[in-house]
């Protein structure tokens, strides 16, 4: 080292033992100069070393890249050499099937030109024949057209003479028809005048008692027979009241059933029916209220009777609300039944699907003249309903009585309200749906309706 080679010499200004000191300094720092040349001479060779570790494996990853890439050639080369053995191959069979094919070819064509030749003589000897045949043909046609000329004048002959046959029948009907028609008008006359003697004339009352009008009675369908119970009870007395004969008309008709809206589709129809007026009492508000009402409706209905307008029916459906058992309205409305058609000339028709929750008092005689049990539909009434309301394309498709009595099996002890059936036939497109409709009238109403009916007959 450098500092080795100096001869270290003391400044001759210092004291002795500033000297010591100063070459104290010296000496440290020549050795840790020393050090540090050290480290570096170290880490300079290690440097070399690490540099020439890389050079070396990148050297190794390029010889195994090369080998790669060679061994991937000679992959190549083998399978062009292959493909191209595969190739040649190939070309010579099919150079050997072309051959083939060619030789075939010719074999086949050989063959056919021969084929066609004999076909084309035998068809020349056919034609021959056929010639003969269409000549021999052509004489008979013309035999034929020989004949039939000779059938169409015959034919044009007796169609002459039928004709003249038929004209002279003609003739000879026509006379016989205006015989037989003189003997005939001269009968008939008698026979009119025999008819015109006998007929006896029906009754307008009575036609008007009985034929059902089209928003009467005709709007409903079905249950002929509730029909006929109205017209007894009530019907008649109307009537014959409105042509002016002195007759006592019922205070008051009970209409009772499961079906609360076929029971109110009675009691709005009758007025029409019969041709008189109605009203309608609502049961709302307080029982004072209620009566007053009715009261109200009862005065009106006598003034429109003194003008000459006719008895009204004053109409209170659910009874059992307007009038609970035990109610105060009780004794006012009992009084009321006794004599409303004669005080107020007016019918109070009410309707209840509970009679035997109202206060027996109201239900006894001279009251309610008439207390009839509208009940569910039968078969009868549901093809009615179905014949009313079907839509008519589907009534080419149907059989209507199969179809109710499906649907009458179908109840299972209940019973469908006329507005169910009649919805639903009304929105009808296809038979099937009918499966699909359950009985809104369940079968514990049914047998409470049984009871009513028995309730009704002891009161």
């Amino acid at each position: 080292m450098l500092i080795n080679k100096i001869n270290f010499q003391y400044p001759k200004h210092l004291s002795y033992t500033k000297q010591l000191s100063f070459k104290g300094e010296y000496d440290d720092r020549v050795s840790r100069m020393e050090d540090r040349n050290s480290i570096f001479s170290s880490a300079y060779w290690n440097a070399g070393e690490i540099v020439e570790r890389q050079m070396r494996s990148e050297i190794s990853s390029l010889e195994r890249q090369i080998a790669e890439k060679e061994a991937e050639l000679r992959s190549r080369e083998q399978a062009e050499r292959s493909a191209k053995s595969y190739h040649s191959s190939s070309l010579s069979s099919l150079r050997s099937r072309l051959s083939n094919i060619r030789s075939q070819i010719n074999y086949n064509n050989r063959t056919v030109i021969s084929d066609l030749q004999r076909t084309l003589s035998q068809l020349g000897s056919q034609g021959n024949s056929l010639r003969s045949v269409n000549n021999s043909a052509k004489n008979a046609i013309e035999e034929q057209k020989t004949i039939i000329d000779k059938i169409k004048n015959e034919t044009k002959n007796l169609l002459s003479q039928n004709e003249m046959h038929q004209k002279q029948l003609r003739d000879d009907m026509a006379e016989k028809v205006k015989v037989i028609d003189t003997a005939y008008n001269e009968k008939l006359e008698v026979t009119k005048d025999t008819i015109n003697n006998s007929i006896i004339k029906p009754n307008p009352i009575i036609r008007e008692i009985n034929m059902p009008k089209a928003n009467g009675f005709g709007s409903i369908a079905g249950f002929a027979e509730i029909k006929k119970d109205l017209t007894n009870g009530i019907g008649k007395y109307l009537v014959l009241e409105k042509n002016g004969k002195e007759i006592n008309v019922p205070n008051g008709i009970l209409l009772y059933g499961p079906d609360t809206y076929n029971n109110q589709e009675f009691a709005k129809i009758l007025a029409n029916q019969f041709g008189v007026s109605a009203t309608q009492i609502s049961t709302e508000g307080t029982e004072v209220e209620r009566f007053n009402r009715l009261k109200d409706a009862s005065v009106k209905a006598k003034e429109n009777f003194e003008q000459g307008n006719g008895r009204t029916l004053v109409i209170i459906n659910d009874l059992e609300k307007f009038v609970p058992k035990n109610s105060r309205l009780v004794g006012p409305l009992k009084s009321y039944l006794d004599t409303v058609s004669k005080d107020y000339h007016a019918t109070v028709i009410a309707t209840t699907t509970t009679p035997e929750v109202l206060d027996d008092i109201l239900l006894r005689s001279g009251r309610f003249g008439a207390k009839v049990g509208i009940p569910a539909m039968n078969k009868a009434d549901i093809v009615s309903n179905i014949k009313k309301y079907i839509n008519i394309e589907l009534t080419d498709d149907i059989n209507i009585d199969a179809l109710a009595q499906s649907l009458e099996q179908n109840k299972n002890g209940g019973a469908y309200s006329v507005k169910q059936l009649k919805e639903y036939i009304i929105s009808l497109t296809k038979v099937e749906k009918f499966k699909d409709l359950i009985p809104e009238i369940k079968p514990e109403v049914m047998q409470t309706f049984k009871r009513q009916i028995e309730f009704v007959k002891h009161l």
